[in-house]
């Protein structure tokens, strides 16, 4: 067998003493890589826990208020159709009014017409 030592390379005490440290320090980082990215997880969630729950709260706030501004606007609907009722019944009660004033000055003038 014919070796060619120029391509063999001689590995001492110290060169995998570096190596093994490298690598120690490349699972040591990895390690603390994935307790952010677990902690960015956790964060994420209850941050979107968080916001889910802001939205449903904005979701019934703005219900209720719609609710109340709906009631609001039937009991303006209803002072509106009372106060139409109201207009209506003044306007006949004067058209009544009228009416009696044109009959008493009728029978005035023809009582005066007949005197005469």
């Amino acid at each position: 067998m014919n070796l060619d030592w120029n391509k063999i390379g001689i590995v001492t005490k110290t060169d995998f003493d570096r190596l093994e440290e490298k690598v120690n320090q490349l699972i040591a980082m990895q390690e603390k890589n994935e307790k952010v990215v677990k902690k960015l997880n956790t964060d994420m969630k209850s941050s979107l826990k968080e916001l889910h729950n802001k939205i449903d709260s904005i979701e019934e706030k703005s219900a209720a208020s719609t609710k109340g501004y709906e009631h609001h606007m039937e009991e303006i609907d209803k002072t509106l159709k009372r106060f139409e009722e109201v207009v209506k019944l003044s306007l006949i009660n004067n058209l009544f009014t009228d009416i009696q004033q044109e009959a008493d000055s009728t029978k005035k003038t023809s009582r005066i017409k007949v005197k005469n």
